[in-house]
């Protein structure tokens, strides 16, 4: 064999390939894999690749490296026709039009961070807006997750792919001004035209659900409107009570009508698919150009923050299903932080009027509230001595008699009221609870008591000259 045969370890040759092969192991399983070059060096660095990936356990088995983009979408939507998302159609357009010209030759092993990176130059070179990218990467993204989630897995795992930051939240919304001058435009189009304006507006409720709704959702006697589950975009169903302007405009609209019928009719009787060639119209005559009609959406939910509703009563009405989403609809205007500030003003404004009063209070009171203020605290007055030795001192809170020699003893600081007491004459483990010897005399504590007597008795006295002095 000459010095060219020569092959590192785990690098061999196939009588049928014209590139080299690798050959390596891990926990008992052998891996075999064309390097698809003849560079000896290249093949053994790919296989030392390999086993690195082994270890730290993201290793793609061969199989899996075989299998194309193109099939991971094929999967996602036949996912999509099985659960019948609306949204399929979107779904396809993005996958024709734009991924497969990038990623439709790319196996789903090959899809790394920095080709959707160079994916997402190449469409923002194109003028394309960021919101627009952020959705095709998320189908995308969709593709990889449900790859995961098959029986053996497609992939092994799902690759980084990042997502921009956005910032076209919309901020329109009507003010009562506006929003009367809306109703008359509406008005002059005709029934239908009010009635899905003044439905809109007052529950938020987007115009897909609006335009799907029968005339038997509409139930006068209860004076309900019940949105049937599917119909809306969670999926979920939902029963409110009629305001009284929109319980006249629906009254109005379900008259001669039956109850398989669509509620929102034009004067033909067609039901009502598109309108925005005639909400354009109305914006315009009212002086609102650009707003759109998912604006009365956000309308709503500020309405019903500023009406005290609670949070969890209007996500249920409006069909929010995270606060997070809820709280971008409920805007914060100018308007509304002028309102709290005067709030805030008006509060800080009651403090100092409550304060000022206080101070003028005292000030033209003078000894006499103070003298008032300390005979509000109930006292005991002090027992007449008759003799030095049989002198007593009474507290003014405890009522506690304390001899005038141990209050003395106390008053100068020493520690010789303890020693005049029976502190000497307690032994070790006194005062332990429990633990106290059996034979402890209860007069050996006569000391303690005493001098904890003290104590309360000066304490009392100096809190009353306190108040006196205040």
């Amino acid at each position: 064999m000459t010095r060219e045969d020569k092959l590192p370890p785990g690098v061999y040759r196939r009588k049928d390939s014209k590139v080299l092969w690798i050959h390596y192991g891990y926990r008992g399983r052998d891996y075999r894999e064309s390097a698809e070059t003849n560079s000896p060096k290249k093949a053994a660095a790919l296989r030392e690749l390999r086993k690195a990936e082994l270890r730290m356990g993201k290793f793609v088995e061969p199989a899996d490296r075989r299998v194309m983009l193109a099939e991971l979408y094929a999967d996602v939507l036949q996912d999509y026709r099985i659960n019948h998302y609306a949204s399929i159609d979107d779904l396809e357009d993005r996958w024709v039009k734009h991924l497969q010209s990038f990623f439709g030759h790319l196996a789903a092993a090959e899809v790394t961070t920095d080709i959707c990176k160079r994916y997402i130059v190449s469409r923002q070179q194109s003028g394309v807006a960021d919101s627009t990218i952020n959705r095709t990467l998320a189908a995308l993204k969709r593709m990889f997750h449900l790859a995961t989630e098959c029986t053996p897995p497609k992939v092994q795992f799902v690759p980084y792919i990042p997502m921009l930051k956005e910032n076209n939240i919309r901020t329109g919304f009507l003010e009562t001004e506006a929003r009367m001058r809306l109703e008359q435009a509406c008005g002059r189009v005709g029934l239908w035209m009010s009635a899905l304006f003044e439905v809109g507006c007052t529950y938020g409720w987007r115009y897909g659900s609006l335009l799907k709704m029968r005339v038997k959702q509409v139930d006068a006697n209860a004076n309900v409107i019940r949105l049937e589950p599917g119909t809306t975009k969670n999926k979920k169903g939902l029963e409110v009570t009629m305001p009284r302007r929109v319980r006249e405009l629906l009254l109005q609209s379900i008259k001669g009508k039956k109850p398989s019928d669509y509620l929102f009719t034009r004067e033909n009787g067609k039901p009502v698919r598109d309108f925005r060639g005639s909400w354009e119209k109305v914006c315009n005559e009212a002086g609102l150009s650009g707003l759109h009609f998912h604006d009365l959406r956000r309308t709503a939910a500020r309405n019903m923050r500023r009406g005290r509703v609670s949070e969890k009563v209007a996500m249920e009405v409006g069909g929010w299903k995270t606060t997070s989403v809820f709280h971008r609809y409920a805007i914060v205007d100018n308007q509304d932080i002028a309102d709290a500030m005067n709030m805030l003003e008006k509060s800080q404004d009651e403090q100092r009027q409550r304060l000022e009063a206080a101070v003028v209070t005292r000030t033209v009171s003078g000894p006499a509230a103070m003298k008032d203020f300390s005979t509000a605290i109930p006292s005991q007055p002090e027992t007449p001595v008759s003799s030095p030795e049989s002198a007593v001192r009474t507290s003014r809170l405890h009522h506690v008699e304390v001899s005038r020699e141990i209050f003395r003893s106390l008053h100068r600081g020493t520690r010789r009221a303890c020693n005049a007491t029976n502190y000497g004459g307690l032994r070790a483990g006194a005062g332990r609870g429990s633990r106290t010897p059996k034979t402890r005399r209860s007069a050996d504590f006569e000391g303690i008591k005493m001098g904890c007597a003290a104590m309360l008795s000066i304490t009392s006295e100096c809190v009353r000259r306190a108040f006196e002095q205040y």
